[in-house]
């Protein structure tokens, strides 16, 4: 039955007449999804073109046009395009969002005699191939140019310079100039990569080598260049950084703890076992190494052994033994502090996997703010935890934790310049409507206006009220610009007169006559009449004169009524068959409701009629759409029920606290409304006010939420720039009397400062972080001044050490006292001398206050002369000539035992360090010799460190 409307009469739209296709298609319902369907039929096998231009002008499928318009002549083309345009205009939408045929576009655009108006939407095009077309082809400069400036790939630029170069010089730049960045940037990425292997690569090395000498100033080398590449540098590589420096500082801490074993266990022996002394001295060299490098979890199970080792000591130590209240208290505090750093270590072991995966979850939340806020949860309540103390050196996890909570906002950022792009929209369009307004564009200034319209609908009222008042002034205009085009109109409906006048004694086809008179009533009508009455007669007499043969043609149309009677009657009696004969506990009730409006539909079209031969079956008609109803109207109230829950629902979201989960039901009841079946139409709109009124409420609570957003990006950037004045006037306050504490200081609580800035749009970002490596960079440079005068000040003292050791050695067996108590005091704090000098010279005095130096501590002339020429080899000067056969010798067997032994190679600031070190824990010689050595030894020391 659902078929029985189609056969009532054969489809005019058949006929093969074009007048009779075109009347046709001129009656089709284009809301009507059958007749759509016919309508698209036409527009692709309509063998006239006339017939498809006007079934295509018919056409509210969008994608159909789009369809059709790859398969048609140029003609027609442009047809589709202007139909295309007309369908985005009434969807309040731009060309761009209606097509996404990147081919589509790029044709229209070239086409165009006017592609200038397409250029603020070719953001809309990806295809790169689309975006070359355009530069290459377009019919104006400014169009080719912006197409250029959106090419960002290298292959197309290459070809856009290719073909540029001698035809738009501007274009041509452009792509030039876009080579030259994207050129520069490969070139730094492969410096980067180079760079970045180099730093693994030295690392590797560094985490197996079995040498302490420079070892952290190494790693902290390594560190701060690493520091240079940690933007660019990928996940993986960071990883592999991480795992490296962990193993470095592993090695390093497992090798200065079997060194600081072995150098315990000889200073007690020598030192006649001050077993106080030596805990005291044990524990606090292990807090300074700890100081220095970070505890990690490996270190768990020895610094245990170390606390319970060192209690017992000084438990055996102290017992019969006094102790002074100070020592006691010393003791007391670095226990507690190595007892914090075991329980943080612990700490760390039990949630660092936890912690790692906390801090990838905040690196790959994008814009789930719900997640991303639970990984910052996890992440603060783990280093809560963990409660690293303060002044000891951050395990990499750590410092990965902290610098994430601070990185944690940069997803943020990417919606603050939606508003301000809509704004600068706003401002274009309004500079647009005012030239159309100047150019008494009507038509175009009036779409215009609904378009801003639109557009400050979706600003907040702070941004949209100085636009909407500018807004209202050039409506004003327009206003005024209509009035005049009134007073234009008198010429042109004298001419319509004269038109008139010409057509009635034109010999015409009586439909096509009657269709010009129309159409010239019709805009004669658009003119807005005539205050003329004389003209208006004119004309009218005029449209008299010219209907009087379509008056006779309609009469023949009389006939017709019989034929139209006869065809209500079968739509009766077939409406009243599928009445009677159907299952209405079983309906395809959408069939049924397209049914009734085709039944009405073929009914209407059955006209005209013979009014008084019409009115039984009227009545018959009526009463059957009225049983029809019933049945209709039943479902719909059912129907209507369901959009009522659905709406009760979604209002009961507006005040869920759970922003993003009322989000997501208002989504599915969204579904939910779209599956309902049939409702009545004037019901069915009032709900859909409440429902969409809910629906924005929950989505007004996400706007307001990007509102706070975007307020606090700017409160962000007010304090990095704050930050950056402060490292600006931190630079200028540097004076001679700032100490190289205070600047390592001050350098690490910038970097920490700077880590925990909030994020930054990208822009901002990157100056406000070149900005800050640019003052960081000048107080490193004068942190590496303050580092070497403050090394050559370590090695005098260890030069006036050694000094002091060897005139009491020489004084044996009985130094005076006053030498001795120059001694003691000199060496009472090991601080002040290099880290590998500190504690050997301070046994070394002691072995001299006892009388009794081991045979390492002394040497003799031929090996004090031997040190002399390794360190003139590392300096790179000469020795004296008398030692020039001592030096070859030395060098070749150097060489020798570096191939067979395979020795790793030192640098030789390395090796020169290790002899001076070497040449200061030494005593034996005669005053004169050891004269003469320390010369040499000076200007070794100078080529490292410069002149004092």
């Amino acid at each position: 039955m659902a078929t029985f409307l189609s056969k009532l009469f054969k489809p005019k739209w058949q006929s093969k007449h074009l007048p009779t296709r075109l009347e046709a298609i001129q009656a089709l319902d284009e809301n009507l999804e059958d007749e759509q369907q016919i309508l698209q039929h036409l527009a692709r096998e309509d063998s006239h073109v006339e017939a498809r231009s006007a079934a295509i002008n018919k056409v509210t499928s969008s994608q159909a046009l789009i369809d059709l318009h790859g398969k048609v002549d140029d003609a027609v083309k442009r047809t589709i395009e202007a139909r295309l345009q007309q369908l985005a205009s009434a969807q309040s939408l731009t060309l761009f969002d209606l097509i996404l045929d990147a081919r589509l576009l790029c044709e229209m655009i070239v086409k165009s005699e006017q592609p200038d108006v397409f250029i603020n939407g070719l953001a809309h095009i990806q295809d790169p191939d689309a975006l070359l077309q355009i530069a290459t082809a377009g019919k104006t400069s400014r169009i080719r140019q912006a197409a250029a400036e959106l090419l960002e790939s290298e292959h197309p630029l290459q070809e856009l310079a290719s073909v540029a170069k001698s035809k738009d010089k501007s274009v041509y730049q452009i792509a030039k100039n876009k080579l030259n960045r994207i050129r520069d940037e490969l070139k730094s990425r492969a410096e980067h990569r180079e760079a970045v292997e180099k730093i693994l690569n030295e690392l590797d090395e560094l985490a197996r080598t079995d040498n302490l000498q420079m070892y952290d100033a190494k790693l902290d080398s390594l560190t701060q260049r690493w520091q240079l590449h940690t933007m660019e540098a990928s996940e993986a590589e960071q990883s592999t950084f991480d795992s490296r420096v962990a193993a470095c500082r592993q090695r390093s801490s497992t090798l200065q703890q079997q060194a600081a074993e072995i150098e315990e266990q000889e200073r007690l022996e020598r030192a006649g076992g001050d077993e106080q002394a030596a805990t005291l001295l044990m524990l606090q060299e292990t807090l300074e190494h700890f100081q220095a490098q970070p505890a990690s979890p490996q270190d768990r199970s020895s610094l245990d052994a170390l606390i319970k080792t060192q209690e017992t000591r000084w438990l055996e130590a102290t017992r019969h033994t006094h102790v002074e209240k100070a020592q006691s208290k010393q003791y007391q505090t670095m226990m507690q502090s190595l007892r914090h750093i075991l329980t943080s270590v612990q700490s760390l072991a039990e949630c660092e996997a936890e912690l790692q995966e906390q801090i990838a979850g905040i690196k790959k939340s994008g814009k789930d703010a719900a997640a991303l806020s639970q990984h910052v949860r996890a992440v603060k309540d783990s280093l809560q935890k963990i409660n690293w103390p303060a002044r000891f050196a951050q395990p990499g996890v750590v410092q990965q934790a902290n610098d994430a909570l601070g990185q944690s906002a940069d997803i943020k950022q990417a919606l603050a310049e939606n508003a301000k792009a809509l704004q600068e929209q706003i401002h274009k369009q309004l500079a647009t409507l005012e030239a159309q307004l100047e150019d008494k564009q009507v038509k175009a200034s009036s779409k215009l206006v609904k378009d801003i319209q639109a557009n400050l609908a979706r600003l907040d009222p702070g941004r949209s009220d100085k636009l909407q008042a500018k807004l209202s002034l050039f409506m004003k205009q327009l206003h005024d610009l209509r009035d005049w085009q009134s007073y234009a109109a008198h010429p042109r409906q004298e001419a319509l007169c004269e038109e008139m006048e010409r057509l009635s004694e034109q010999t015409l086809e009586p439909r096509d006559k009657a269709d010009k008179i129309r159409a010239m009533q019709k805009e004669w009508k658009s003119l807005g009449g005539a205050n003329d009455k004389a003209l208006w007669d004119r004309f009218k007499m005029a449209a008299d004169k010219a209907y009087e043969p379509c008056q006779r043609y309609f009469e023949e149309q009389q006939r017709l009524k019989e034929n139209n009677l006869q065809r209500r009657q079968t739509i009766i009696e077939q409406l009243n068959t599928f009445i009677t004969n159907n299952d209405w506990d079983n309906t395809d009730w959408p069939a049924a409701d397209k049914i009734n409006q085709r039944a009405r539909q073929e009914w209407k079209h059955a006209f005209p009629v013979d009014f008084k031969a019409n009115k039984p079956l009227q009545k018959e008609f009526n009463a059957l759409l009225g049983q029809l109803d019933q049945h209709l109207n039943a479902e719909r109230d059912r129907n209507h029920a369901k959009k009522e829950a659905i709406v009760t629902a979604a209002e009961a979201l507006v005040e869920k606290e759970d922003l993003q989960g009322a989000m997501q039901q208002a989504k599915e009841l969204q579904k939910e409304w779209q599956q309902v079946g049939i409702t009545a139409h004037k019901k069915d709109r009032a709900l859909w006010k409440r429902f969409r009124a809910a629906c924005d409420a929950v989505f007004a609570r996400r706007d307001a939420q990007r509102a706070e957003h975007q307020q606090t990006l700017a409160a962000n950037l007010d304090t990095a720039t704050q930050l950056v004045e402060r490292v600006k006037d931190a630079l200028e306050n540097i004076s001679s009397d700032t100490s190289l504490q205070q600047l390592r200081d001050l350098q690490s609580e910038l970097r920490k400062q700077y880590k925990q800035l909030p994020s930054l749009g990208k822009r901002d970002q990157e100056r406000i972080q070149n900005e800050f490596q640019s003052g960081m960079d000048t107080l490193g440079a004068h942190i590496s001044q303050r580092k070497l005068a403050a090394e050559r000040s370590q090695w005098e003292a260890a030069r006036n050490g050694a000094k002091h050791c060897r005139m009491a050695y020489r004084a044996q067996p009985e130094p005076d006292a006053e030498c001795i108590a120059e001694g003691d005091a000199l060496f009472a704090n090991t601080g002040h001398f290099p880290q590998s000098l500190g504690t050997a010279l301070k046994e070394l005095w002691i072995g001299i206050k006892a009388n009794s130096l081991p045979n390492h501590a002394l040497i003799d002339h031929d090996a004090a002369r031997a040190l002399c020429i390794r360190a003139e080899i590392a300096a790179g000067i000469d020795s004296p000539d008398s030692d020039k056969e001592v030096r070859m010798q030395l060098q070749v067997s150097r060489l020798s035992e570096g191939i067979s032994n395979k020795v790793e190679h030192q640098s030789r600031e390395a090796q020169l360090a290790e002899a001076l070190s070497e040449w200061y824990r030494k005593v034996g010689l005669d005053a004169s010799h050891e004269a003469e050595f320390e010369v040499r030894m000076q200007r070794c020391m100078a080529t490292l460190f410069g002149n004092p």
